[in-house]
């Protein structure tokens, strides 16, 4: 059986980190004000979606946002379920979480803040101290997901639903950015903003990944 997923990655709301421009990375951040206001915005923007599977990272301001942007979907199913799991988390950034970004160059140098900064896949398996690089974090997260899918290709209680599937994955910027290049090296760099809803696909058959674009 061969199968098309549809994968909408969504970045989580605002944060006081997002706000104030430090790196969270897996340091769990929830979300303020504005950020719930977004996740709000969201579900109305989504409640039209046709969804037949969903993740979350496990880091609160991901799950909150998929909490809140579900609520119509909620409301139709109560017992919609959200799997939560550290594979989707943000970028370990290690020993750089908590500082503000204007500080990066002075205090960790400008050649490492030019190569973790860098789209170049050549300099990709830069990673601060403590932390993980962009290799290993597509690695991570396409892993993760593509065996979420073997799964659902193979598993006889899904069987009656369409051939091509909509997954929602509620993750963070990092995440969505590596991915973006990563499956297509050749696109220029995509904005990440709070909430953005960015569109992929993966085709079991042929194992391949293909970025489409950014959605709503």
């Amino acid at each position: 059986m061969s199968l098309l997923f549809n994968l909408y990655l969504i970045r989580h709301g605002e944060t006081d980190w997002n706000k104030e421009k430090k790196f969270q990375g897996h340091t769990d951040i929830p979300l303020n004000f504005e950020g719930e206001s977004q996740a709000e915005s969201l579900s109305h923007k989504i409640k039209h979606f046709d969804i037949h599977h969903i993740f979350s990272s496990d880091l609160g301001r991901a799950f909150k946002t998929a909490q809140m942007a579900l609520a119509h979907h909620f409301a139709k199913n109560p017992q919609l379920d959200i799997p939560k799991s550290h594979h989707l988390r943000e970028t370990n950034l290690g020993v750089a979480e908590g500082h503000y970004f204007e500080k990066f160059p002075e205090i960790f140098g400008k050649k490492e803040f030019d190569l973790w900064k860098s789209n170049d896949l050549a300099d990709w398996n830069f990673a601060f101290p403590q932390g993980e690089s962009k290799f290993e974090v597509c690695k991570r997260v396409m892993g993760f997901l593509e065996e979420k899918m073997k799964e659902l290709v193979h598993n006889k209680d899904t069987v009656k639903l369409p051939s091509e599937r909509n997954m929602l994955i509620f993750t963070h910027g990092g995440v969505i950015r590596n991915l973006t290049t990563f499956v297509n090296p050749k696109l220029n760099p995509v904005a990440i903003t709070n909430c953005c809803i960015h569109h992929f696909q993966y085709d079991s058959k042929s194992g391949k990944w293909s970025y489409i674009k950014e959605i709503l």
